[in-house]
């Protein structure tokens, strides 16, 4: 079975396959809920993802599918934003202020504290937990909790690398051209590109990428799960398992 990927959750760790989502969620009363949920037609997506340098549209889409609510809150946050500063900008009459651009360092620092905010609250332990049972699995051992204890709590494929390239790269080429929206989608498909590339020659190439990724998960995104994280996270995957 492919595991397409996991998330951590405030309380809770969820991991998705071809043809489910499995969520377990620990309750205040300290038992564990497991959902699940099968993922409808993806033929759009699957198409895309085939498609090099067009694919790394394909995490975006599978995002608002999977995440409506949350999709349309960065969006109307994003709107507040810009209307804000180009009110600013109008009321002022200062033409060189140029809102524009400061709303795309807004964003940015935006994404990146909120990049932050898992070390912060509990999410960080379930965030490492979700890495480490990952882990586990993708080693073919059995999913115990001292199996797991074991593991690593970074990953390569965790979204966060994604995050980490798609900003480094946009700022790089920031300094050659000033195409915004451009910048952005240029960034986000190298940045995929480089965060699937399976090739153990291009992989040593842009092995520096990876290691900030992995400093940042290890300093700021995940912290050393307790065996109450790492339990939630192991009904998760296992529930996974046995549906698929």
């Amino acid at each position: 079975m492919k595991i397409l990927g996991g998330e951590a959750s405030n309380n809770g760790i969820s991991y998705s396959s071809d043809n489910y989502i499995v969520k377990a969620k620990r309750l205040k009363n300290n038992t564990i809920n497991v959902s699940s949920r099968q993922i409808k037609s993806r033929k759009i997506i699957d198409f895309i993802s085939k498609i090099p340098f067009i694919r790394g549209l394909s995490p975006i889409f599978e995002i608002i599918i999977t995440h409506p609510i949350s999709t349309a809150i960065i969006v109307i946050i994003t709107l507040i934003i810009s209307f804000i500063f180009n009110y600013v900008k109008l009321k002022s009459g200062y033409s060189n202020f140029n809102s524009y651009n400061l709303n795309i360092n807004i964003v940015a620092i935006l994404i990146f504290l909120a990049l932050c905010y898992p070390k912060v609250l509990s999410i960080g332990e379930y965030h490492g937990a979700e890495h480490k049972v990952f882990n586990t699995y993708e080693n073919e051992k059995e999913l115990t909790i001292e199996n797991v204890k074991k593991e690593s709590r970074m990953n390569e494929r965790c979204g966060s690398n994604l995050a980490i390239f798609t900003f480094i790269i946009f700022y790089v080429i920031l300094i050659f051209f000033k195409l915004y929206f451009v910048n952005i989608l240029v960034s986000w498909s190298l940045g995929y590109e480089i965060f699937r590339v399976k090739n153990k020659h291009l992989k040593k190439i842009v092995k520096p990428l990876f290691f900030v990724g992995y400093l940042y998960q290890k300093y700021i995104s995940t912290k050393e799960p307790s065996e109450n994280e790492i339990e939630v996270g192991i009904k998760a995957l296992g529930a996974l398992i046995e549906l698929d």
